[in-house]
């Protein structure tokens, strides 16, 4: 066998890693999805929107993570429900993961990408439209804490996810009340955070109108830490005082660390 050979058989992370949990990967999407990777590394030379852009880390440590979700989606265990649409909203979207990675796979699914870093979000627009995701995809620049406030969003949407955006409870703060009445978080974490961060949240449940804390772990792993996703069922509207002000936000998660530091 010579080394053209070796390196055409070697098998696909991402293909493999949908395999685990019983999903077939077609060739329109796998493609969509490395021409992701190509538009990150490209932008990523130039302007810094991802800490380790290598192919092997993104397709691995990002896209595969990203697609971990597919396991615990809405109706995943009813065919009849897969093509009903649904909305998501990213928070923190950075490079796109997990927010135009789920709207390659989900076709009947609209995003809102959300970000504060204006560079980010010329990223996204960029990479939403190469993409060719049409009207399914939209971009938002703003500060995080706002949206929960804006009638425009708050209580819109079927689905939320966050990923590498600091502490569970500012996640579900900052999440939970875009939420519809009966919409879940996919809040990704290591399951070493989702221990020691969901205790804190629990008093804030009934406030931000959250049912009970769910650890999900998915079959599919990548990296030395056990990574998790944290479901969290909309129950109601919840208080009109969540989202805080940044500066009451910010203080909390100061004495969280602090906490969390003297334990």
């Amino acid at each position: 066998m010579n080394r053209t050979e070796s390196l055409q058989e070697k098998p696909d992370p991402i293909k493999e890693g949908l395999k685990t949990i019983g999903i077939e990967a077609p060739s329109d999407k796998l493609f969509k999805l490395e021409k992701l990777l190509t538009l990150v590394t490209a932008y990523n030379s130039h302007t810094n929107i991802i800490a380790d852009s290598t192919p092997e880390m993104i397709r691995s440590r990002h896209i595969l993570d990203s697609l971990a979700a597919l396991q615990f989606w809405p109706g995943a265990a009813d065919s009849a429900s897969d093509n009903k649409a649904l909305s998501l909203i990213d928070l923190g979207s950075g490079a796109g993961f997990p927010g135009l990675v789920l709207a390659i796979w989900k076709e009947n699914l609209k995003v809102t990408l959300v970000d504060s870093n204006s560079k980010k979000i010329r990223f996204l627009e960029e990479a939403a439209s190469a993409l060719e995701l049409g009207n399914r995809v939209k971009t938002v620049h703003a500060r995080l804490e706002e949206l929960g406030r804006d009638p425009a969003f708050r209580g819109r949407f079927d689905l939320v996810s966050a990923r590498a955006l600091g502490h569970l409870a500012l996640n579900a703060e900052l999440g939970l009340p875009l939420l519809k009445r009966g919409g879940n978080s996919l809040f990704y974490k290591t399951e070493k955070q989702a221990k020691e961060e969901a205790p804190v949240l629990y008093s804030m449940l009934e406030s931000l109108g959250g049912g009970e804390i769910e650890i999900l772990v998915p079959e599919i792993q990548e990296g030395n830490s056990k990574h998790v996703l944290i479901r969290i069922e909309k129950l109601n509207r919840g208080s009109d005082s969540f989202p805080r002000a940044w500066k009451n936000i910010k203080r909390d998660l100061d004495r969280y660390k602090t906490g969390a530091k003297s334990g």
